[in-house]
């Protein structure tokens, strides 16, 4: 099976491969079925900063993709390929705060605008 470091790769390279969560085709790069990295027409490497050091955490498992695409963009890219990592996302994770209400016992969300 494929580690994310090989997705990652996979993705530097534009070729495609997949691994649970993690899938790269057609220049692009996804998390779950969040979009997290691509190519533009000219050759630049974009990859979303859905982490927490950028306010747009959705997941550790988004945070793992996310650090193999810049580790493999520094390592592996084509050396001409510019890299731009952003914290301007294309979409907004939302952010929720799980509780627990310990009168009835239930869980509460309590959404952030």
């Amino acid at each position: 099976m494929l580690k994310n470091i090989d997705i990652a790769i996979a993705w530097t390279q534009q070729e495609r491969a997949s691994c649970r969560n993690f899938k790269t085709a057609n220049g692009r790069a996804w998390s779950y079925n969040l979009l997290v990295a691509r190519w533009t027409k000219d050759g630049t490497m974009i990859i979303y900063d859905y982490t927490n050091s950028a306010n747009n955490f959705v997941s550790h498992s988004t945070t793992r993709h996310i650090t193999a695409l810049v580790e493999a963009a520094y390592k592996h890219a084509p050396a001409a390929a510019p890299l731009v990592i952003t914290p301007r996302v294309p979409r907004q994770p939302h952010q929720s705060k799980r509780t627990h209400d310990r009168r009835s016992g239930k869980q509460q969300t309590n959404r952030k605008h």
